[in-house]
């Protein structure tokens, strides 16, 4: 049987449901110098959605994009997975009845999840696990749709200028493509929590939004240092983990390597990028790596939960200094982030390879 493959990726580049926010809109809103904001992120834009929007706005536009795209049809789904990060429960599984509704399927063939950072291995693992059920012809249709700032305080000097908000689309199904070797999450006690203090948490306080208004809401917090150590350390061993996993596969050895991780803190990935990718081509020469690269693209679009990878790996051709992965590269794509049953104390961690295949997929 075929390996399943991922078709292609779109994301919501340029889309008018978003609203720019300058690193000196974050500092009018943080009473943070804009300087700072830009040396502490290295963010130079990030989007919000616009205020007359609604997060499912950007799903249904997302999918006119992808169907644009990759020239499929309604009737060529079979199943949703839809990951939209949210305390409240019914957002996402409205998002999904609605997705549903549109392209005819039943509501059996729908997933929908608030899964957080770790959200789109976890999203992959799930569609890895309905590839067997689909018809001939027939794809699982994935998209990622998040809004943190629904839900952040917009004077939280720790998170506003990092989230941000889009959306991204693609599918899997049981023909050619970018061919997905494995994807596979698993929520743990991160290594460095000694005092057992909350990592996230979501609390009811008076919050204001990005347009000014204050009211009483549901927001999350962030513990940033916690967030930042126990973020990298669990992203470092993701990816271990990752190649591992696909260097145990001798036909992949002698092949390059393109790392495409959470883009969570865009510091985060070039102090790992630093200290990580020597260690890791040198430590088993016999894996015969020509060409081992990490992808930072948190610049033009900040941290969109579960949305970073796919939007990454849709803009690979537009970010800067990064070398193109070959027809039959490993993509690998550790991901990290919160645990949305156990924020407080736990994270999530995803592995995941796929074998880079950039012309395969044709409708």
């Amino acid at each position: 049987m075929r390996q399943p493959s991922l078709t292609d990726f779109v994301d919501l580049q340029g889309s008018d449901a978003l609203e720019l926010m300058t690193n000196d809109r974050i500092a009018e809103l943080t009473g943070l110098d804009a300087n700072r904001v830009l040396k502490s992120t290295l963010v130079r834009e990030r989007f919000i959605l616009k205020k007359a929007k609604e997060p499912v706005d950007l799903a249904h536009e997302v999918l006119d994009r992808f169907l644009e795209k990759t020239q499929l049809d309604n009737k060529d789904t079979e199943a949703l997975a839809l990951v939209h990060t949210d305390y409240n429960a019914g957002v996402h599984d409205e998002m999904g009845e609605s997705i549903a509704s549109r392209i005819g399927i039943s509501c059996d063939r729908v997933r929908a999840m608030s899964l957080g950072g770790g959200g789109f291995v976890k999203v992959l693992e799930y569609a890895l696990s309905v590839a067997h059920t689909l018809s001939d012809e027939k794809h699982c249709l994935i998209l990622n749709v998040e809004t943190p700032d629904r839900y952040i305080d917009a004077r939280d000097s720790r998170a506003a200028p990092i989230f941000a908000a889009g959306a991204t689309a693609t599918s899997l199904w049981n023909g050619p493509g970018h061919s997905l070797l494995f994807a596979e999450s698993r929520d743990l006690t991160p290594p460095e929590n000694l005092k057992k203090e909350d990592i996230f948490s979501f609390v009811d306080n008076e919050a204001e939004d990005f347009f000014g208004q204050r009211s009483m809401r549901t927001i999350v917090r962030m513990n940033g240092d916690l967030a930042y150590i126990n973020g990298s350390a669990l992203i470092e061993k993701a990816t271990r983990e990752s190649l591992e996993r696909v260097m145990g596969n001798e036909s992949s050895r002698g092949k390059g390597v393109t790392v495409v991780p959470h883009q969570a803190n865009a510091k985060m990935i070039r102090a790992f990028q630093a200290t990580v990718s020597e260690p890791l081509r040198g430590e088993r020469p016999d894996w015969n790596i020509p060409r081992l690269s990490f992808v930072n693209g948190m610049e033009g679009m900040g941290n969109v939960i579960s949305s970073t990878i796919p939007s990454v790996l849709a803009r690979l051709h537009q970010i800067n200094g990064v070398v193109q992965p070959q027809d039959g590269d490993i993509v690998l794509t550790p991901a990290a982030g919160i645990c949305m049953e156990n924020p407080g104390l736990r994270m999530s961690m995803g592995i995941g390879a796929m074998e880079w295949h950039p012309d395969a997929y044709k409708h």
